[in-house]
């Protein structure tokens, strides 16, 4: 009888004990919580922190994996999907230092007949005009109204 009533009491201690570690392990976090947030209130809106704080980094940067399945496409309201400027597609573009070259083709026409077509490199004439020519006079200098 005395024997039962040692192991029933040595389960009842080793139970106490483990509520008791539970216990403490649920204080720290508690202690670390409310201190968390005893630090986010003692720090106001709009002003920097005392002590700086580490940069995170690593938190926002993407893989890359994920940067070559990356599409970017818009969709708008009524439905259409955007996919953002084309780029535009390499053609001769014609420069001032190179010369208009004109060629002589023949084209063929319905009658059969051959023509000689004229046809210029140089389509579109570059005209450099100043938004502004009055501001590159020069003003005179000592005239009074």
């Amino acid at each position: 009888m005395m024997r039962e009533f040692i192991q029933k009491q040595d389960k009842r201690n080793e139970d106490q004990n483990r509520i008791n570690a539970q216990t403490s392990q649920e204080l720290v976090d508690i202690r670390t919580t409310l201190s968390q947030l005893a630090v986010s209130l003692s720090q106001e809106k709009g002003k920097f922190p005392a002590q700086p704080q580490k940069n995170p980094r690593g938190v926002n940067e993407v893989s890359e994996v994920q940067k070559e399945d990356c599409n970017a496409v818009i969709t708008l309201r009524n439905g259409k999907e955007y996919e953002g400027p084309k780029l535009p597609v390499s053609e001769d573009i014609p420069t001032r230092d190179e010369p208009t070259v004109e060629k002589n083709v023949r084209n063929e026409k319905a009658s059969e007949k051959y023509e000689e077509v004229i046809v210029s490199k140089n389509k579109m004439s570059v005209s450099n005009h100043l938004p502004f020519p009055s501001a590159m006079q020069r003003h005179k200098v000592g005239i009074r109204l």
